[in-house]
């Protein structure tokens, strides 16, 4: 005799087939499988409200409670947004969504646009918080 994998429950060895049986049905069997791909890995603090939730998933970058919080802590922190979205976006404006070089644009010709410097920096990060829009542009790639 075995014993059920999820229940405990005493089984036969076997079944009609000759296979060593495991589950004493196949609700057991779903069970068990789903306990096992869902295992409770930790705990972890929200980023918002700093209250303990589980996470069940290897790749799981959960670091809210919930949707939520997650929408909450957005709004609170809108100021904190990086700069560089900012100056991307106002460069964009002010060139009509258009590339500077070609004239093809990302709203009616679904282009994807980028934003370059006048003049390039040789071998150095832009630093977004000291970049000036008059020394961006609009390109097509």
């Amino acid at each position: 005799m075995n014993k059920c994998l999820n229940c405990k429950e005493e089984i036969e060895s076997f079944n009609r087939n000759g296979v060593i049986k495991k589950f004493c049905s196949d609700e057991c069997s779903y069970k068990y499988k789903y306990k096992a791909k869902n295992k409770l890995l930790g705990k972890r603090k929200c980023k918002n409200c700093n209250k303990e939730f589980e996470y069940f998933s290897k790749t799981n970058k959960k670091i809210y409670c919930s949707t939520k919080c997650c929408f909450e802590f957005l709004k609170k922190n809108k100021e904190k947004t990086s700069p560089f979205y900012k100056i991307r976006f106002q460069v964009f404006n002010r060139d009509n969504f258009q590339c500077i070089y070609c004239g093809r644009s990302s709203i009616e010709e679904r282009v994807i646009l980028e934003v370059e410097h006048l003049n390039p920096l040789k071998g150095k990060k832009p630093n977004w918080k000291t970049t000036k829009t008059e020394d961006l542009v609009t390109s097509c790639m």
